[in-house]
């Protein structure tokens, strides 16, 4: 089940000072435009989960159980839908982290919604990997790197 949450004056300011620390990443495909939207997600993602901020290379919350997440958040003008397809690109599988966590963040910054977490091994398995070049399955989109993709419906909300 899909969750949405508000995004407070206080979640931005800490997203903010943030992205403004972080820059923009060698290979960032956004160049550095997408880490406000990012960190939103990771803040929203870290206080539902009541996990703890890391922020290494490979992971970017730690759970109570010290298992790690990487929060993949992707920036939108609309309101996610269960059969709509959470993204990760392939360079970044190679990432260390037991979990991955996906959010959605209007693109206004209003609003958000966190979408869930699977393990990463179970992503690996069941997702889809679409080729760079391949028209994605709703044809919305061409993918500009080999991505994998699965539906939000089809990742646990915990």
């Amino acid at each position: 089940m899909i969750q949405s949450f508000e995004i407070s004056p206080k979640m931005l300011s800490e997203a903010q000072e943030k992205a403004k620390e972080m820059g923009a990443l060698r290979g960032s495909i956004l160049q550095g435009k997408g880490n406000l939207s990012g960190f939103v997600g990771e803040i929203a993602v870290r206080d539902i989960l009541t996990a703890t901020q890391s922020n290494t290379y490979n992971y970017d919350l730690t759970l109570d159980d010290g298992s790690t997440v990487d929060v993949k958040t992707q920036a939108v003008n609309s309101t996610p839908r269960e059969h709509y397809e959470c993204n990760l690109n392939e360079h970044s599988t190679k990432q260390e982290c037991d979990y991955y966590a996906f959010a959605r963040v209007l693109s206004d910054l209003s609003k958000g919604w966190y979408l869930g977490k699977i393990k990463k091994k179970e992503f690996m398995q069941r997702a889809k990997l679409n080729h760079a070049g391949s028209l994605s399955a709703s044809g919305n989109f061409v993918f500009k790197l080999n991505t994998y993709t699965i539906k939000i419906k089809d990742i646990e909300n915990s």
